[in-house]
């Protein structure tokens, strides 16, 4: 057993985020409306963990999707999977999520929790790091990801017509 006096720096900080993350998240949801910039009825929740500072942030539409925005997690906490129970909240609030990802640890955190690339959902851990080395960053969605409708540009229409999913 070690000592409060000898227990110091790293090791002091490390016993410390262990004590702190035995429960779990408090958090904090705060509500906006985001319909000016993602339409009618869409909205930004905030999730903050009053604990360590961790933010996710959403915006939700009328469809019943859900992209994240932002996720930070504080310096001093990263790699204690607070970035992970972060998500997992949303993903428990909102099932239809997903959103981009340009770091390959949030990459591997999103993959562990079962999202992938839209286009290729049996896609490896490999395969998401491959494609941030190649486009700097990657879309990685719930399995059962269901997008609205419409279409957001024509790059979109046109993949859609090659693929004839625009038929009912």
């Amino acid at each position: 057993r070690i000592s409060n006096e000898v227990a110091s720096g790293s090791a002091k900080k490390r016993k410390l985020a262990g004590e702190l993350f035995k429960s779990p998240l408090k958090l904090k949801k705060t509500h906006t409306s985001a319909s000016e910039i993602f339409g009618e009825g869409a909205k930004r929740i905030r999730y903050t963990d009053s604990k360590s500072g961790g933010v996710i942030e959403v915006v939700s539409k009328k469809d019943g999707t859900a992209s994240v925005l932002e996720l930070i997690v504080p310096e001093k906490f990263r790699g204690k999977g607070i970035g992970k129970l972060l998500q997992k909240q949303v993903m428990e609030d909102f099932p239809n999520m997903g959103g981009q990802v340009s770091s390959k640890a949030a990459a591997k955190t999103a993959y562990d929790l079962g999202r992938r690339p839209p286009n290729n959902p049996n896609a490896t851990l490999d395969d998401v790091f491959k494609i941030i080395d190649k486009q700097s960053s990657v879309n990685l969605v719930i399995k059962n990801y269901k997008p609205k409708k419409g279409f957001n540009n024509m790059d979109e229409l046109s993949e859609a017509l090659s693929k004839k999913e625009w038929q009912s």
